[in-house]
Parts: structure tokens; sequence; C-alpha cells
């Protein structure tokens, strides 16, 4: 029951901040686009990883599909951590970072964890796991 509580609270958490995110790039904010372009990243690259943002943030709300979002999730911090690291912008990384943590655990609890649950019906050796 409480990885359950646990489970919930960072998908809301982690849904809620990627939806939020997401808004920036979806609606071609100037801003962002400066950044994209500053970083290098051709032109409309903003509204693919809005896109996914967007599209992983209300996947995360769904706990069926939650684990999934989290993969892609990742990816797209993996790359905004490389981003930051590459374009020497300091502690500006630690957010991707963080946001990466909240997406493992996540992607733990709905996806490993329920996984293995799902599996002891069949694999009865897994219930001790």
């Amino acid at each position: 029951m409480k990885r359950n509580i646990i489970a919930w609270v960072f998908q809301i958490l982690m849904g809620a901040l990627y939806v939020i995110e997401s808004t920036g790039k979806v609606t071609s904010q100037p801003e962002v686009i400066a950044m994209f372009d500053h970083w290098g990243y051709p032109y409309g690259f903003y509204l693919i990883i809005g896109g996914l943002e967007l599209l992983g943030g209300i996947l995360l709300f769904y706990p069926k599909t939650s684990g999934y979002a989290s993969i892609i999730l990742i990816a797209v911090m993996i790359g905004a951590t490389i981003t930051h690291i590459v374009h020497d912008e300091g502690l500006i990384v630690l957010r991707p970072l963080a946001y990466m943590a909240g997406l493992i655990i996540v992607f733990y609890i709905r996806f490993i964890q329920d996984m293995k649950n799902d599996d002891t019906e069949y694999f009865p050796l897994n219930e001790g796991a």
C-alpha cells in the first residue's frame, strides 16, 4: 500500500512538471526558441522535445503507461543533461538529473515492481524477490 502511495505521489508530481515544462516548447515561446538555437539544434526541434514531454507527462498519470512514459522521459533528460554539460551551463545540469531521479522511482515502482508482482502468478519463485 505504501509503495502505491509513493508511486502516485511521484507520478502526479512528475506528470505535472512535464506538462508545465512542455508548454513553453509546444507554444513556441521566443525564449525557448532562442535556447534551442543557442544549443545548435535545428529549428522546430523544440516542438519534438515539447511533444515528447507533453505526451510523457500525460502518460505518467496512468499507472499502466507510467513505466513506459518514464523510459521516454529519461531518454529526453539524458539528452538535456548532455546538452547542459556540452555547453558548460554549470549547475543547471542538476535540473534534468533531479527530474531523472523522480522518473527512475516511477519506473522502478510501476514497471519493475509491478512486473514482478504480475509474474508471481506464472513464476512463484519471484514472490520472495
